[in-house]
């Protein structure tokens, strides 16, 4: 049995004006989180055959209930977990370590497109791609898949083609929760397509959209971006992974060559109380004062966040010069980019929009510190050094004037501001967010005093 968000997840992936999930079970009862989707379970074929005479709801069917002729004369989707003689399609999926589904794909698929989807690095990252990629060699995806359903009156987008292969990752869990479409033409992946499966996420990846055109006034020598397109089932953008790509953990200065470009093409300059994020962040710190976890967080370590954030704000507030500006990707991070000899490509711009100078330099050192190399926070704080004291940094501070300090405090201000928020209302809890917070709190003990 998934997970009962799964079905959810499937509504709103195969049919997303879904406005009703019906769950067929002879004994168990499916419930979503308020404000999902409402759930109506049924326990016989007949009571479900009944119900939908008169329903007028967009509906999707989720069936463990044995095969029933009357499925038969249903036009919405049904997604059957149990053999049925009703037309279907057969997909299979591979779940993550807690048995919710991660990736889903035709089971006639005969490459694993999906593994076009996983940014996996190391050994680790290796060797998962050679076992997949030799299962299917061998016709053995079935054995590595966690598990198969059969899909009646699937979306034409969604129905298998020989020349066009699929598959789907299910995405994030979060607020901004996105599905994302591979379509591959042979044995190479075409273009992606970004599948909102939130209010919130609908508005992010509307956003996308927009970043990336607005990007394409521009000229870049060091960075390549994805050409993208709205269409029906979400943002469509075309595969920027090239052939030969090499390790990009190390902040390098071919990083900060493609930051230099988007400052130049973005560049402005505000003070920091005119700032659109300035408000944001007092938003945060408001929430963060009053609020309480919902999880194993320590109360007192967000109380002492919160102290140490209000700090940082009243040094930003008290500095009247403007600024330096540029647009900010917002994630600038290894899992966002390929790095090549002497080209970044770089996607997933959903969080992008003008900020301080050099803060996704800042993210990417603290990102990659915590969540890839376990670095201490004296390692970290000695590549933020670093970086202060490089010659394009320099270059860029002189000609704007620019704060480096000032610029890593509003750095550490928005982001941990924005993410303390809202793992408190995460549970359960993953590791990598208290490797993060542990971090930040040992950086704004350093960084700033009573």
């Amino acid at each position: 049995m998934l997970p009962h968000n799964d079905y959810f997840i499937l509504a709103k992936i195969f049919q997303p004006e879904t406005e009703l999930l019906v769950h067929l079970h002879p004994t168990e009862v499916c419930q979503l989180p308020d404000g999902k989707m409402p759930v109506l379970n049924f326990h016989s074929t007949e009571s479900f055959i009944k119900f939908n005479k008169k329903n007028t709801k967009k509906i999707v069917a989720i069936n463990h209930l044995s095969h029933s002729d009357e499925f038969k004369a249903i036009d919405f989707p049904v997604f059957h977990f149990v053999p049925t003689k009703t037309p279907t399609q057969s997909f299979s999926y591979i779940n993550n370590p807690d048995k919710t589904i991660r990736w889903i794909f035709p089971s006639e698929n005969r490459y694993p497109v999906f593994l076009g989807l996983y940014n996996g690095s190391g050994w680790r990252g290796w060797l998962f791609r050679q076992i997949f990629k030799r299962a299917f060699q061998l016709g053995l995806k079935n054995q590595v898949a966690s598990g198969q359903f059969f899909l009646q009156n699937a979306p034409e987008y969604f129905k298998y083609k020989k020349e066009r292969e699929l598959a789907i990752f299910t995405g994030t869990k979060g607020d901004n929760r996105k599905a994302v479409l591979a379509r591959q033409s042979g044995e190479d992946i075409s273009h992606f397509t970004k599948m909102p499966l939130t209010k919130s996420a609908n508005k992010i990846v509307a956003q996308e959209g927009k970043i990336l055109k607005r990007l394409q006034q521009y000229s870049f020598e060091k960075m390549t971006f994805p050409v993208a397109e709205i269409t029906k089932e979400g943002l469509q953008q075309k595969n920027i992974r090239p052939e030969k790509i090499l390790p990009g953990d190390n902040f390098s200065d071919l990083h900060l060559e493609v930051l230099n470009e988007l400052f130049y093409n973005t560049k402005t300059s505000f003070p920091y109380s005119n700032l659109p994020a300035a408000k944001e962040i007092r938003t945060n710190l408001e929430q963060l004062s009053k609020i309480t976890p919902v999880n194993n967080l320590n109360k007192n370590d967000i109380n002492f966040i919160y102290k140490k954030l209000n700090r940082l704000e009243d040094d930003l507030l008290k500095n009247t010069e403007p600024i330096p500006l540029c647009l900010a990707h917002g994630d600038f991070t290894p899992w966002n980019m390929y790095v090549t000899q002497d080209k970044i490509a770089v996607y997933d711009w959903e969080l992008a929009e003008d900020l301080p100078l050099l803060f996704d330099a800042f993210h990417h050192i603290f990102q990659t510190h915590i969540l890839v190399k376990r670095s201490s926070t004296e390692i970290i704080l000695q590549q933020i050094n670093a970086l202060s004291a490089n010659g394009l940094v320099q270059k860029m501070l002189q000609e704007t004037q620019g704060d480096f300090q000032i610029l890593f405090k509003f750095y550490l201000l928005k982001n941990i501001s924005y993410y303390t928020v809202r793992y408190t209302q995460q549970n359960p809890l993953h590791a990598q967010a208290h490797w993060l917070i542990q971090t930040w709190k040992e950086v704004l003990e350093r960084f700033t005093s009573d």
